[in-house]
C-alpha cells in the first residue's frame, strides 16, 4: 500500500488544480456574457449542465464496451480546436456586433418618443385649427356645421 501512496496524493493535487482552472475559466466565460444578452447566461447554464451530464454518460458507456482509457481520452483530445474556434469567432462577432443593453434601448426608443412627441406639440401650437396636427387626436370632435 505504502508505494502508491504518492499515487494517491498526486491524483488528489490533480483534482485541486483540474478544479480552480474550471472555475477561472467558468468565472471568465461569465465575465465574457456581459457583452450579451441576458439569456445568454441561461444558454450557458444549460450547456454546461448537458455537458456534465452527457461527459459522464458517454464515459459510463465507453467503459461498458471496455474501450480503454486511453483511446477514449485520445479521441477526445481534438474536440478542443472546435471549441477554440467557436470562442474565437464569438469574441470576432462581439467586436463586430456592439451589444446594447435592453436599458439603453429602452432609454433610446423612449428618447425618441419624447422628441416625437414634442414634434406634435409644436406642430399643433403652430397650426392649432388643423386636427391632425394636435397632440390628442382621440379628444377631437369635428365641429357640427
Amino acid at each position: 500500500m505504502q508505494e502508491y501512496e504518492a499515487f494517491f496524493w498526486f491524483a488528489l493535487l490533480c483534482s485541486v488544480v483540474q478544479g480552480a482552472a474550471c472555475a477561472i475559466g467558468e468565472s471568465s466565460i461569465l465575465g465574457f456574457l456581459k457583452g450579451y444578452p441576458g439569456s445568454m447566461i441561461g444558454y450557458f447554464s444549460s450547456g454546461t449542465g448537458f455537458a456534465g451530464i452527457f461527459g459522464t454518460s458517454l464515459l459510463i458507456i465507453l467503459a461498458a464496451l471496455k474501450i480503454p482509457d486511453w483511446i477514449t481520452y485520445l479521441v477526445g483530445v481534438p474536440t478542443v480546436i472546435p471549441y477554440f474556434y467557436a470562442f474565437y469567432w464569438l469574441d470576432k462577432q462581439s467586436k463586430l456586433y456592439k451589444f446594447i443593453p435592453e436599458e439603453k434601448e429602452k432609454l433610446k426608443l423612449s428618447d425618441s418618443e419624447t422628441l416625437e412627441s414634442e414634434k406634435i406639440e409644436a406642430t399643433a401650437l403652430e397650426n392649432p385649427s388643423n386636427p391632425n396636427n394636435s397632440a390628442d387626436n382621440d379628444d377631437y370632435v369635428e365641429p357640427v356645421a
